[in-house]
Protein backbone atom coordinates (compact mmCIF):
# COMPACT_ATOMS: atom_id res chain seq x y z
CA UNK A 1 0.00 0.00 0.00
CA UNK A 2 1.24 3.33 -1.09
CA UNK A 3 2.02 6.28 1.44
CA UNK A 4 -1.00 7.89 0.48
CA UNK A 5 -3.57 4.97 0.25
CA UNK A 6 -6.34 4.78 2.96
CA UNK A 7 -6.43 1.28 4.96
CA UNK A 8 -9.84 -0.19 4.14
CA UNK A 9 -12.23 -1.13 7.22
CA UNK A 10 -12.12 -4.08 8.55
CA UNK A 11 -14.33 -7.06 7.62
CA UNK A 12 -17.20 -7.44 10.46
CA UNK A 13 -18.08 -3.71 11.17
CA UNK A 14 -21.41 -2.71 11.08
CA UNK A 15 -22.43 0.68 9.69
CA UNK A 16 -26.11 2.40 10.15
CA UNK A 17 -26.74 -1.07 12.73
CA UNK A 18 -27.89 -2.90 8.76
CA UNK A 19 -24.62 -3.38 7.45
CA UNK A 20 -22.02 -5.80 7.62
CA UNK A 21 -19.05 -5.55 5.16
CA UNK A 22 -17.52 -8.91 4.77
CA UNK A 23 -14.47 -7.52 1.99
CA UNK A 24 -12.91 -4.88 0.12
CA UNK A 25 -13.94 -5.25 -3.05
CA UNK A 26 -11.55 -2.33 -4.54
CA UNK A 27 -9.89 1.07 -4.52
CA UNK A 28 -9.57 4.22 -6.37
CA UNK A 29 -8.81 7.69 -6.33
CA UNK A 30 -12.10 9.13 -4.32
CA UNK A 31 -13.11 6.04 -2.40
CA UNK A 32 -13.41 2.19 -1.47
CA UNK A 33 -15.78 -0.52 -2.41
CA UNK A 34 -16.87 -3.19 -0.13
CA UNK A 35 -19.11 -5.83 -0.38
CA UNK A 36 -21.63 -6.25 2.51
CA UNK A 37 -24.29 -8.09 4.29
CA UNK A 38 -27.84 -5.90 4.51
CA UNK A 39 -29.10 -7.34 7.63
CA UNK A 40 -32.77 -5.66 7.23
CA UNK A 41 -32.88 -7.05 3.80
CA UNK A 42 -31.28 -10.07 3.83
CA UNK A 43 -29.37 -9.44 0.94
CA UNK A 44 -25.56 -9.06 -0.34
CA UNK A 45 -25.14 -5.51 -1.82
CA UNK A 46 -21.84 -2.98 -2.23
CA UNK A 47 -20.93 -0.15 -0.46
CA UNK A 48 -18.99 2.46 -1.76
CA UNK A 49 -17.01 4.99 1.09
CA UNK A 50 -15.92 8.59 -0.06
CA UNK A 51 -11.86 8.50 0.69
CA UNK A 52 -9.61 10.94 -1.23
CA UNK A 53 -6.53 9.82 -1.61
CA UNK A 54 -4.25 11.87 -0.41
CA UNK A 55 -6.54 14.42 1.46
CA UNK A 56 -7.59 11.70 4.35
CA UNK A 57 -6.66 9.36 6.79
CA UNK A 58 -8.00 6.86 9.50
CA UNK A 59 -8.34 8.20 12.64
CA UNK A 60 -6.50 6.50 15.86
CA UNK A 61 -9.36 4.25 16.15
CA UNK A 62 -8.98 2.63 12.81
CA UNK A 63 -12.62 3.44 11.98
CA UNK A 64 -13.19 7.52 11.29
CA UNK A 65 -11.68 9.60 8.62
CA UNK A 66 -10.03 13.02 8.85
CA UNK A 67 -7.90 14.58 6.67
CA UNK A 68 -4.06 14.31 6.48
CA UNK A 69 -4.07 18.66 7.06
CA UNK A 70 -6.60 21.36 7.93
CA UNK A 71 -5.75 22.97 4.75
CA UNK A 72 -7.59 20.32 3.00
CA UNK A 73 -10.95 20.56 5.06
CA UNK A 74 -12.67 23.22 2.12
CA UNK A 75 -11.91 20.05 -0.65
CA UNK A 76 -12.76 17.12 1.26
CA UNK A 77 -16.37 18.84 2.56
CA UNK A 78 -17.23 19.81 -0.99
CA UNK A 79 -16.30 16.33 -2.25
CA UNK A 80 -18.80 15.16 0.38
CA UNK A 81 -21.17 16.87 -1.37
CA UNK A 82 -20.54 15.92 -4.69
CA UNK A 83 -20.38 12.41 -3.79
CA UNK A 84 -23.34 12.11 -2.14
CA UNK A 85 -25.09 14.06 -5.30
CA UNK A 86 -23.94 11.02 -7.39
CA UNK A 87 -25.63 8.67 -4.65
CA UNK A 88 -28.76 10.60 -5.57
CA UNK A 89 -27.99 11.46 -8.91
CA UNK A 90 -27.76 7.66 -9.77
CA UNK A 91 -30.73 6.23 -7.14
CA UNK A 92 -32.88 8.97 -9.87
CA UNK A 93 -31.90 6.38 -12.48
CA UNK A 94 -32.50 3.03 -11.17
CA UNK A 95 -35.76 2.12 -13.44
CA UNK A 96 -33.18 1.70 -16.17
CA UNK A 97 -32.42 -1.94 -15.84
CA UNK A 98 -28.18 -1.27 -17.26
CA UNK A 99 -27.45 1.33 -14.93
CA UNK A 100 -26.21 0.06 -11.45
CA UNK A 101 -29.19 0.27 -8.86
CA UNK A 102 -28.43 2.71 -5.68
CA UNK A 103 -30.70 1.41 -2.11
CA UNK A 104 -29.43 3.61 0.16
CA UNK A 105 -27.12 6.68 1.55
CA UNK A 106 -25.67 8.03 4.49
CA UNK A 107 -23.55 10.34 6.42
CA UNK A 108 -21.02 7.92 8.75
CA UNK A 109 -17.68 8.53 10.59
CA UNK A 110 -16.35 11.86 9.40
CA UNK A 111 -17.37 10.73 5.44
CA UNK A 112 -19.93 9.79 3.28
CA UNK A 113 -21.39 5.96 1.92
CA UNK A 114 -24.05 4.67 -0.90
CA UNK A 115 -25.22 1.75 -1.03
CA UNK A 116 -25.84 -0.53 -4.50
CA UNK A 117 -26.55 -3.60 -5.64
CA UNK A 118 -24.21 -6.43 -5.52
CA UNK A 119 -22.80 -6.94 -9.13
CA UNK A 120 -21.59 -10.28 -9.42
CA UNK A 121 -19.65 -10.42 -12.51
CA UNK A 122 -16.62 -9.19 -13.88
CA UNK A 123 -15.98 -6.15 -16.40
CA UNK A 124 -15.28 -5.54 -20.26
CA UNK A 125 -11.55 -5.90 -20.25
CA UNK A 126 -11.61 -9.04 -17.87
CA UNK A 127 -13.73 -10.41 -20.37
CA UNK A 128 -11.58 -9.53 -22.90
CA UNK A 129 -8.57 -11.39 -21.42
CA UNK A 130 -11.08 -14.65 -20.34
CA UNK A 131 -12.15 -14.71 -24.26
CA UNK A 132 -8.67 -14.89 -25.69
CA UNK A 133 -8.10 -11.42 -26.81
CA UNK A 134 -11.29 -10.10 -28.22
CA UNK A 135 -15.27 -10.35 -27.64
CA UNK A 136 -17.10 -12.45 -30.50
CA UNK A 137 -18.84 -9.74 -33.05
CA UNK A 138 -22.46 -11.05 -32.07
CA UNK A 139 -21.95 -10.50 -28.18
CA UNK A 140 -20.09 -7.37 -28.91
CA UNK A 141 -22.81 -5.89 -30.79
CA UNK A 142 -25.62 -6.83 -28.28
CA UNK A 143 -23.23 -5.54 -25.15
CA UNK A 144 -23.13 -2.10 -26.98
CA UNK A 145 -26.41 -2.33 -28.36
CA UNK A 146 -27.94 -2.79 -24.23
CA UNK A 147 -25.51 -0.24 -23.30
CA UNK A 148 -25.98 2.53 -25.44
CA UNK A 149 -29.81 1.75 -24.93
CA UNK A 150 -29.48 2.33 -21.67
CA UNK A 151 -27.27 5.82 -22.44
CA UNK A 152 -29.54 6.89 -24.23
CA UNK A 153 -32.78 7.32 -21.91
CA UNK A 154 -29.89 8.61 -19.49
CA UNK A 155 -29.13 11.40 -21.79
CA UNK A 156 -32.76 11.60 -22.85
CA UNK A 157 -34.68 11.71 -19.30
CA UNK A 158 -31.82 12.55 -16.70
CA UNK A 159 -29.95 14.90 -19.05
CA UNK A 160 -26.65 14.30 -18.15
CA UNK A 161 -23.60 12.65 -19.77
CA UNK A 162 -21.01 9.84 -17.98
CA UNK A 163 -17.80 11.32 -19.24
CA UNK A 164 -16.28 8.08 -18.38
CA UNK A 165 -17.87 4.81 -20.72
CA UNK A 166 -14.89 2.62 -20.97
CA UNK A 167 -14.42 -1.11 -20.61
CA UNK A 168 -13.66 -1.14 -16.97
CA UNK A 169 -17.22 0.85 -16.21
CA UNK A 170 -19.41 -2.45 -18.00
CA UNK A 171 -20.11 -5.42 -16.15
CA UNK A 172 -21.27 -8.57 -17.36
CA UNK A 173 -23.25 -10.16 -14.76
CA UNK A 174 -23.05 -14.07 -14.46
CA UNK A 175 -26.63 -14.05 -15.28
CA UNK A 176 -26.44 -12.33 -18.62
CA UNK A 177 -27.32 -9.09 -17.79
CA UNK A 178 -25.31 -5.53 -18.66
CA UNK A 179 -24.77 -2.84 -15.91
CA UNK A 180 -22.81 0.64 -16.39
CA UNK A 181 -21.39 1.70 -13.12
CA UNK A 182 -19.36 4.68 -11.54
CA UNK A 183 -21.04 8.15 -12.85
CA UNK A 184 -18.50 9.83 -10.79
CA UNK A 185 -17.46 11.67 -13.81
CA UNK A 186 -21.06 12.32 -14.78
CA UNK A 187 -22.19 16.28 -15.72
CA UNK A 188 -25.19 17.81 -16.27
CA UNK A 189 -26.47 18.91 -19.74
CA UNK A 190 -26.53 22.21 -18.95
CA UNK A 191 -23.17 21.81 -18.24
CA UNK A 192 -21.44 21.34 -21.60
CA UNK A 193 -19.15 24.28 -21.55
CA UNK A 194 -18.08 24.59 -17.89
CA UNK A 195 -15.60 22.18 -17.00
CA UNK A 196 -14.17 23.10 -13.16
CA UNK A 197 -13.16 20.11 -11.93
CA UNK A 198 -9.86 18.05 -12.82
CA UNK A 199 -9.50 17.28 -16.39
CA UNK A 200 -10.32 13.42 -16.69
CA UNK A 201 -9.90 11.06 -19.41
CA UNK A 202 -8.66 7.48 -20.34
CA UNK A 203 -5.94 7.17 -23.04
CA UNK A 204 -8.13 5.32 -25.71
CA UNK A 205 -11.79 5.94 -24.90
CA UNK A 206 -11.75 9.42 -24.16
CA UNK A 207 -12.26 12.21 -27.22
CA UNK A 208 -10.08 15.57 -27.30
CA UNK A 209 -12.01 17.62 -25.89
CA UNK A 210 -11.64 16.05 -22.18
CA UNK A 211 -8.20 17.00 -22.26
CA UNK A 212 -9.01 20.41 -22.51
CA UNK A 213 -10.89 22.75 -19.71
CA UNK A 214 -12.64 24.74 -22.53
CA UNK A 215 -13.54 21.93 -24.84
CA UNK A 216 -16.95 21.71 -25.24
CA UNK A 217 -18.69 18.58 -24.08
CA UNK A 218 -21.90 17.14 -24.20
CA UNK A 219 -23.73 13.43 -25.31
CA UNK A 220 -21.46 13.57 -28.34
CA UNK A 221 -18.30 12.85 -25.79
CA UNK A 222 -20.06 9.42 -24.64
CA UNK A 223 -20.65 8.62 -28.15
CA UNK A 224 -16.80 9.01 -28.86
CA UNK A 225 -15.96 6.55 -25.85
CA UNK A 226 -19.12 3.91 -26.29
CA UNK A 227 -17.96 3.74 -30.03
CA UNK A 228 -13.52 3.52 -28.53
CA UNK A 229 -14.98 0.30 -26.20
CA UNK A 230 -16.86 -1.28 -28.72
CA UNK A 231 -13.57 -1.19 -31.19
CA UNK A 232 -11.54 -2.46 -28.64
CA UNK A 233 -13.78 -5.37 -27.13
CA UNK A 234 -14.29 -7.01 -31.01
CA UNK A 235 -10.83 -6.56 -32.12
CA UNK A 236 -9.02 -6.62 -28.89
CA UNK A 237 -7.09 -3.17 -30.12
CA UNK A 238 -7.15 0.46 -28.49
CA UNK A 239 -8.15 3.34 -30.53
CA UNK A 240 -5.19 5.34 -30.71
CA UNK A 241 -4.93 8.33 -27.69
CA UNK A 242 -7.18 11.50 -28.82
CA UNK A 243 -3.97 13.79 -28.77
CA UNK A 244 -1.64 11.17 -30.72
CA UNK A 245 -4.58 10.95 -33.53
CA UNK A 246 -4.72 14.75 -33.22
CA UNK A 247 -1.02 14.68 -34.28
CA UNK A 248 -1.55 12.58 -36.83
CA UNK A 249 -1.45 9.11 -35.91
CA UNK A 250 -4.75 6.37 -37.06
CA UNK A 251 -6.16 3.23 -36.52
CA UNK A 252 -7.23 0.28 -38.76
CA UNK A 253 -11.22 0.60 -39.96
CA UNK A 254 -12.81 -2.52 -38.57
CA UNK A 255 -14.23 -3.39 -41.87
CA UNK A 256 -10.33 -3.62 -42.60
CA UNK A 257 -9.50 -6.35 -39.81
CA UNK A 258 -11.28 -9.43 -41.06
CA UNK A 259 -13.03 -9.71 -38.01
CA UNK A 260 -16.75 -10.22 -39.19
CA UNK A 261 -17.60 -6.35 -38.74
CA UNK A 262 -19.73 -5.56 -41.40
CA UNK A 263 -19.67 -2.48 -43.19
CA UNK A 264 -22.26 -0.37 -41.75
CA UNK A 265 -21.41 -0.96 -38.61
CA UNK A 266 -17.73 -0.40 -38.92
CA UNK A 267 -18.73 3.13 -41.12
CA UNK A 268 -21.06 4.12 -38.21
CA UNK A 269 -18.41 3.68 -35.49
CA UNK A 270 -15.81 5.91 -38.10
CA UNK A 271 -18.24 8.54 -37.93
CA UNK A 272 -18.52 8.04 -34.52
CA UNK A 273 -14.88 8.68 -33.60
CA UNK A 274 -14.61 11.61 -35.31
CA UNK A 275 -11.97 14.03 -33.67
CA UNK A 276 -14.02 17.35 -34.29
CA UNK A 277 -17.26 17.01 -31.96
CA UNK A 278 -18.80 19.39 -34.90
CA UNK A 279 -18.58 16.43 -37.61
CA UNK A 280 -19.33 13.55 -35.02
CA UNK A 281 -22.65 11.46 -34.73
CA UNK A 282 -24.53 13.78 -31.93
CA UNK A 283 -26.48 11.44 -30.15
CA UNK A 284 -25.78 7.33 -28.56
CA UNK A 285 -29.19 7.06 -30.56
CA UNK A 286 -27.78 7.19 -33.94
CA UNK A 287 -24.83 5.62 -32.95
CA UNK A 288 -26.62 2.43 -32.08
CA UNK A 289 -29.16 2.16 -34.73
CA UNK A 290 -26.42 0.69 -36.79
CA UNK A 291 -26.51 -2.91 -35.17
CA UNK A 292 -29.69 -3.61 -36.78
CA UNK A 293 -30.94 -3.46 -39.85
CA UNK A 294 -33.92 -0.93 -38.92
CA UNK A 295 -33.32 2.07 -36.02
CA UNK A 296 -35.22 1.17 -32.99
CA UNK A 297 -36.95 3.59 -31.46
CA UNK A 298 -36.50 4.58 -27.46
CA UNK A 299 -39.16 2.86 -25.58
CA UNK A 300 -41.57 5.73 -24.12
CA UNK A 301 -43.84 3.47 -21.57
CA UNK A 302 -42.79 2.61 -18.15
CA UNK A 303 -44.57 -0.02 -16.05
CA UNK A 304 -44.06 0.16 -12.50
CA UNK A 305 -43.96 -2.80 -10.37
CA UNK A 306 -43.47 -4.35 -6.94
CA UNK A 307 -41.51 -7.66 -6.56
CA UNK A 308 -41.35 -9.71 -3.14
CA UNK A 309 -38.40 -10.14 -1.80
CA UNK A 310 -39.27 -12.02 1.35
CA UNK A 311 -42.22 -13.16 2.72
CA UNK A 312 -44.99 -16.20 1.57
CA UNK A 313 -45.04 -14.75 -1.56
CA UNK A 314 -41.26 -14.77 -2.26
CA UNK A 315 -40.66 -14.40 -6.06
CA UNK A 316 -43.86 -12.61 -6.88
CA UNK A 317 -43.94 -9.51 -9.43
CA UNK A 318 -46.67 -7.90 -9.39
CA UNK A 319 -47.38 -5.12 -11.92
CA UNK A 320 -49.07 -1.27 -10.82
CA UNK A 321 -51.54 0.98 -12.79
CA UNK A 322 -49.32 4.32 -12.68
CA UNK A 323 -50.91 7.17 -10.98
CA UNK A 324 -53.11 4.74 -9.06
CA UNK A 325 -53.64 4.12 -5.73
CA UNK A 326 -53.06 0.43 -4.81
CA UNK A 327 -54.12 -0.90 -1.51
CA UNK A 328 -51.75 -3.74 0.19
CA UNK A 329 -52.26 -5.71 2.92
CA UNK A 330 -53.82 -9.73 4.23
CA UNK A 331 -57.72 -9.13 3.29
CA UNK A 332 -59.18 -9.08 -0.22
CA UNK A 333 -61.77 -7.23 0.87
CA UNK A 334 -59.48 -4.44 1.82
CA UNK A 335 -56.62 -4.36 -0.12
CA UNK A 336 -56.40 -4.65 -4.26
CA UNK A 337 -52.87 -7.07 -3.96
CA UNK A 338 -52.85 -9.40 -0.62
CA UNK A 339 -49.24 -9.22 -0.25
CA UNK A 340 -48.98 -11.50 3.18
CA UNK A 341 -51.31 -13.27 5.31
CA UNK A 342 -49.65 -13.15 8.54
CA UNK A 343 -51.15 -11.75 11.22
CA UNK A 344 -48.73 -8.86 11.73
CA UNK A 345 -49.75 -7.79 8.31
CA UNK A 346 -52.73 -5.50 8.69
CA UNK A 347 -55.93 -6.38 6.27
CA UNK A 348 -55.00 -2.71 5.10
CA UNK A 349 -51.38 -2.19 5.65
CA UNK A 350 -50.32 0.25 3.15
CA UNK A 351 -50.98 2.15 0.40
CA UNK A 352 -48.55 2.90 -2.74
CA UNK A 353 -48.80 5.46 -5.07
CA UNK A 354 -46.40 5.56 -8.95
CA UNK A 355 -45.89 8.29 -10.41
CA UNK A 356 -44.83 8.46 -13.20
CA UNK A 357 -43.78 12.23 -14.07
CA UNK A 358 -41.38 12.44 -10.83
CA UNK A 359 -41.19 8.60 -10.90
CA UNK A 360 -41.44 7.93 -7.45
CA UNK A 361 -43.42 5.94 -5.64
CA UNK A 362 -45.65 7.58 -2.55
CA UNK A 363 -45.80 4.82 0.12
CA UNK A 364 -48.52 5.63 2.66
CA UNK A 365 -48.69 3.47 6.35
CA UNK A 366 -52.31 2.29 7.84
CA UNK A 367 -50.47 -0.59 9.45
CA UNK A 368 -50.97 -1.35 13.75
CA UNK A 369 -47.18 -2.92 13.13
CA UNK A 370 -45.83 -0.49 10.40
CA UNK A 371 -44.48 -0.33 7.26
CA UNK A 372 -40.84 0.71 6.73
CA UNK A 373 -38.32 2.21 4.49
CA UNK A 374 -34.77 2.47 4.45
CA UNK A 375 -35.62 0.23 8.66
CA UNK A 376 -37.30 3.30 9.62
CA UNK A 377 -40.84 3.55 10.70
CA UNK A 378 -42.77 5.62 8.46
CA UNK A 379 -45.42 6.69 10.68
CA UNK A 380 -49.34 5.56 10.55
CA UNK A 381 -51.25 8.09 7.98
CA UNK A 382 -48.09 9.47 7.22
CA UNK A 383 -46.19 9.07 3.48
CA UNK A 384 -43.16 8.23 2.81
CA UNK A 385 -41.19 8.49 -1.20
CA UNK A 386 -39.08 5.72 -2.45
CA UNK A 387 -37.11 5.34 -5.94
CA UNK A 388 -37.26 2.19 -7.90
CA UNK A 389 -34.95 -0.46 -7.05
CA UNK A 390 -35.70 0.70 -3.14
CA UNK A 391 -37.06 -2.34 -0.67
CA UNK A 392 -40.39 -1.68 2.18
CA UNK A 393 -41.08 -3.59 4.72
CA UNK A 394 -44.65 -4.77 5.61
CA UNK A 395 -44.09 -5.90 9.51
CA UNK A 396 -40.99 -6.07 10.78
CA UNK A 397 -39.09 -8.42 9.19
CA UNK A 398 -42.40 -10.04 7.32
CA UNK A 399 -42.62 -8.98 3.95
CA UNK A 400 -40.07 -6.98 2.12
CA UNK A 401 -41.27 -5.42 -1.14
CA UNK A 402 -38.97 -3.68 -4.34
CA UNK A 403 -40.42 -1.33 -6.31
CA UNK A 404 -39.24 -0.81 -10.12
CA UNK A 405 -39.79 0.16 -13.28
CA UNK A 406 -39.86 -1.58 -16.23
CA UNK A 407 -38.78 0.55 -19.18
CA UNK A 408 -40.26 -0.92 -22.35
Amino acid sequence: MSASEINALPNGIKLQNRYVLERKLGAGGFGITYQAYDILNKIECAIKEYAPRGLVVRDTDGIAIRTTDSRYEKDFRIGKMGFLEEAKMLQRLNYIPEVVCITDYFFGNGTVYFVMEYLDGQDLSHRVRQMGGRIPVDEANRIIYKIGDALSIVHKEAHIFHRDISPGNIILLKDGKIKLIDFGNAKSMGDEHVNDGPIVYKPGFSPPEQYSRTGRQGAFTDVYALASTYYYIVSGRRIPDAMDRMAGETYVKLKNLNLGVNTKISNVIDMALELDEGKRLRTVRELISAFYEKEITVAKNKYPYLEVMQGENKGEIWRIPPNYKVKLGRSSRESNIVADHAPAISKLHCEIYYDGVQNQFRIVDYSTNGTFLNGIRIGRNQMQIAYPGQMFQMGKNICTIKVGVIYE
